[in-house]
């Protein structure tokens, strides 16, 4: 759960295995979501266990691909001379020169419906499939794919279906025994694919940090029902103390989250006893939200907010930008 010490168990077990167990740290691959986490996993990792940090793989998804990748990339087919990852500005740039090519794109107008050529790049990096040679988008997904090859370059999104082709090749080079994986509930099919590969393939134990009430992207291919539908394939150890929030903060949560479904259970508990006051407005808009605002920063008796506070001390959460537009005018 939220605020429950994650990142604190990540590295003490990390450090579990390798004083305790006597794994070497080369052993031991540690993937997080994002290389801010990444950073911070390094840091903390650095202050528990010393330079023996510096032994272990430590990144996300995408920079552990492009590290191998430029290692052994010539295993499928890349030069070894340095190879680029395009942006998003470069991949659309190369996608409308070919479309172009094969007269699929003749001024702004797509032969094909751009959205299901979209579809069909977005199933390869999320999943790992070609689109279909009878798809209308495959002509164009072979000859881009083709493009980047003679370029020497991947996508951004390319670098896991890389990876998964890179990896029963060099398995036996990596030699890791344990991995441990943090924020699991964001991973989309493609990188389950690739955690569960390099276990067999190295005959490496799985460690997974996840929380499915906390899944937020499921927009771009996360699939956070596949710790549901899995969670029997593990030990299940579930962290239910906040360190983070007061109680008030805890209970509303609980009392929200509890109505999702697709979910695996827990309550979460707040460690923090202070309570600070929720309280619950009915049939409030723009309008009333403002008024709410000037009433706060201006018009409050002492005897409920004995100091007045700030603009900044302030946050506004909405559904959509269009609620937080109409409040601003």
């Amino acid at each position: 759960g939220p605020g429950a010490g994650k990142t604190r168990v990540i590295v003490e077990r990390t450090a579990y295995l390798i004083e305790e167990c006597r794994v070497s740290p080369y052993e031991i691959v540690l993937l997080t979501f994002t290389r801010r986490a990444a950073n911070e996993m390094r840091e903390r990792l650095e202050k528990r266990i010393g330079r023996a940090a510096h032994k272990l793989t430590i990144g996300t998804f995408h920079a552990v691909a492009l590290n191998l990748l430029h290692r052994f990339g010539e295993l499928i087919g890349f030069r070894k001379d340095n190879s680029t990852v395009y942006g998003e500005f470069e991949e659309q740039f190369l996608l409308k020169e070919t479309a172009r090519d094969l007269g699929i794109l003749k001024g702004k107008s797509w032969k094909i419906p751009r959205k299901d050529i979209d579809a069909a790049f977005e199933k390869y990096y999320s999943v790992g499939i070609e689109p279909d040679k009878h798809d209308p988008a495959h002509p164009l997904f072979v000859a881009f794919m083709q493009r980047c090859r003679e370029n020497n370059s991947y996508t951004f999104g390319g670098l896991l279906v890389g990876l998964k082709l890179l990896l029963p090749k060099i398995h036996k080079y990596l030699n890791w025994q344990h991995i441990i994986a943090d924020e699991q509930q964001d991973n989309d099919l493609l990188q389950w694919e690739l955690i569960r590969t390099i276990q067999e393939l190295c005959g490496a134990s799985v460690f997974c940090v996840a929380d499915v009430d906390q899944a937020i992207f499921s927009w771009r291919g996360a699939c956070p029902e596949y710790l549901v539908e899995h969670q029997a394939e593990f030990d299940l150890y579930v962290l239910e103390s906040n360190y983070r929030s007061c109680r008030s903060v805890v209970d509303g949560a609980n009392q929200l989250i509890k109505h999702n479904t697709a979910r695996i259970g827990k309550t979460m508990r707040a460690t923090r006893e202070e309570v600070n006051h929720t309280v619950i407005e009915r049939d409030m808009d723009s309008q009333r939200i403002s008024e709410l605002l000037f009433y706060l920063l201006e018009g409050a008796p002492k005897d409920l907010l004995p100091e007045k506070p700030a603009p900044s001390d302030i946050a506004v959460l909405a559904r959509n930008h269009v609620l937080l537009r109409r409040l601003s005018e």
